[in-house]
């Protein structure tokens, strides 16, 4: 008999029940044996890992919560940062608008104010500086044509007119 078989009738083993009846059935009962055997190393294996996996699963349900909060605090502190830009955006650009819009005003009203300006200027200012000029030309045409005339006088505008070196008469 075989370790196997022993350890097999010691325990009352339902596995190799089967291998006692027939002389046939020893190789693969022995081949079980050893299969099994050798299958403990790998079982042990199995068995550190699935401690492993029990620690990390340990961890992970210690700190997994407190991280999930601080990842919703700092979505929501994002979401509020956000909101805030936007509306300092929405601020700025009304700001911007509204001096544009000011701007564009105050072009406009130079505008106007120049084409005022010229309006006056062209239709009321020049023809009234033309009636003043044409009137007080002929009264200052007509004082200087006396003032030519008066004895005292004539010689001192003709020798203002003589160009130099030009002999008076």
């Amino acid at each position: 008999m075989t370790w196997a078989w022993s350890a097999c009738q010691w325990r009352g083993c339902c596995v190799f029940r089967g291998c006692a009846q027939g002389a046939g059935d020893k190789p693969a009962c022995t081949a079980l044996a050893a299969f099994l055997v050798a299958a403990v190393p790998t079982l042990l294996a199995a068995r550190a890992a699935f401690l492993q996996a029990q620690a990390l699963m340990f961890t992970l349900e210690q700190e997994l919560p407190d991280t999930a909060a601080a990842l919703r605090l700092s979505g929501l502190e994002m979401s509020d940062c956000f909101e805030e830009v936007s509306l300092l955006s929405n601020d700025l650009t009304a700001g911007v608008r509204a001096s544009a819009q000011l701007l564009t005003d105050t072009q406009q009203g130079i505008k106007g104010g120049v084409e005022l300006v010229g309006a006056t200027v062209v239709n009321t200012l020049l023809p009234a500086v033309r009636s003043r000029v044409l009137a007080e030309q002929g009264t200052l045409e007509a004082s200087l044509q006396q003032r030519v005339r008066l004895k005292h006088t004539a010689p001192t505008l003709v020798e203002g007119i003589m160009w130099p070196g030009q002999n008076n008469p």
